[in-house]
């Protein structure tokens, strides 16, 4: 049986303004809300909506809301889409009444979620056999954790596996030792693998819209400040990386870095006294060498616009011995890339 908890002592003015109100208590819910935000994209959402219903097959209607919650999307093809989805496999669907900010949608998911643990699934991403089964027992086996996640890896555009899967935390399902600063300094986690319980956000609040693709990166933590956080070693769940993607538009732009500096300037203000500014420093540290090695990636396939972008937030974050002696090596790096797969090539 699953229970809310929402023993939590500490009180911060610092958390998220960002509301996010309880379920009333008469209301019958489910175990799972599925909230799956989309906008305007048609291209994967199809495949993001069959992975969850295959991987909740075993559930009743009564167990689960699975729900689209559309943007108020301009392209005409995703109403049809969402409809035609929404018939098909008899799941509920939201309009929003004007285009709102991507973080914004999100918090609009976990308003309209009325299950016990709330999963957020972009419209390009995937779950995997067993992914509810397995983090529904981490709930139901330790009470105390406001949060679950497991190992993920990466696809491309073509669902091709990527060579990269997230870090391995632990050998054995559970809690992760250490894990607010695990998680302040590394970026450990992408969103599809993340399940957290409705009360923790009612607790919390909601995403910070002005942080916006790094608003995931500071949830994380201001959970980590205040519940235990568990861990499932199997890959269950992928992220799609592909050039239309919000993620890859950050990149170029170098937005990505900016938002996750300022994310770690706002959890600064919560996180304890005695390790904040230690973890903070190397927090700026890593996210300095992150940017760099995005501009080795952009340098490597000659796109001196991105390879710009990547170093200049770097730079804005850390000038360590490290950071600096990486950026030395950067352009050296991207020309053995390329000269590896011209030669490799056979041309």
């Amino acid at each position: 049986m699953l229970s809310d908890n929402k023993d939590c002592s500490l009180t911060d003015s610092n958390f998220s303004s960002i509301p996010i109100e309880p379920i009333p208590p008469n209301l019958a819910r489910p175990i799972w809300s599925v909230m799956i935000p989309a906008y305007n994209r048609t291209t994967y959402l199809e495949q993001a909506v069959v992975s969850v219903i295959e991987q909740t097959r075993e559930y009743a209607a009564e167990q689960i809301q699975i729900e689209l919650i559309d943007n108020c999307s301009t392209n005409p093809e995703i109403e049809l889409l969402i409809q035609r989805l929404a018939k098909q496999y008899k799941i509920s669907f939201y309009k929003q009444p004007q285009t709102v900010s991507m973080v914004e949608n999100i918090n609009t998911c976990i308003r309209r979620a009325r299950g016990h643990l709330v999963h957020i699934l972009h419209d390009d991403d995937l779950v995997l056999p067993g992914f509810y089964q397995y983090l529904e027992v981490a709930f139901k086996q330790e009470p105390s954790i406001g949060a679950a996640y497991c190992r993920h890896g990466h696809i491309d555009e073509n669902h091709r596996q990527q060579h990269y899967f997230s870090s391995l935390e632990r050998n054995t399902s559970g809690i992760i030792p250490n894990f607010l600063e695990r998680i302040t300094v590394n970026s450990l986690i992408d969103p599809p693998a993340m399940v957290v319980r409705r009360s923790v956000y009612e607790q919390l609040g909601g995403f910070r819209p002005e942080l916006y693709g790094a608003s995931d990166l500071e949830m994380w933590r201001r959970i980590a400040v205040r519940y235990p956080v568990w861990f499932e070693p199997q890959v269950l769940a992928h992220f799609r990386i592909h050039s239309t993607s919000q993620t890859s538009s950050l990149v170029r732009s170098g937005k990505n870095i900016a938002d996750m500096r300022q994310s770690i300037e706002v959890t600064r203000s919560y996180l304890p006294q005695p390790i904040s500014d230690r973890l903070v420093k190397r927090a700026m540290e890593e996210c300095a060498l992150y940017a760099l090695r995005n501009a080795f990636r952009a340098l490597s396939r000659g796109d001196i616009s991105t390879t710009n972008a990547q170093i200049r937030e770097a730079l804005k974050c850390s000038y360590s011995i490290k950071v600096i002696a990486t950026l030395i090596l950067v352009p050296f790096l991207a020309v053995t890339s390329s000269l590896k797969r011209y030669l490799g090539s056979g041309e």
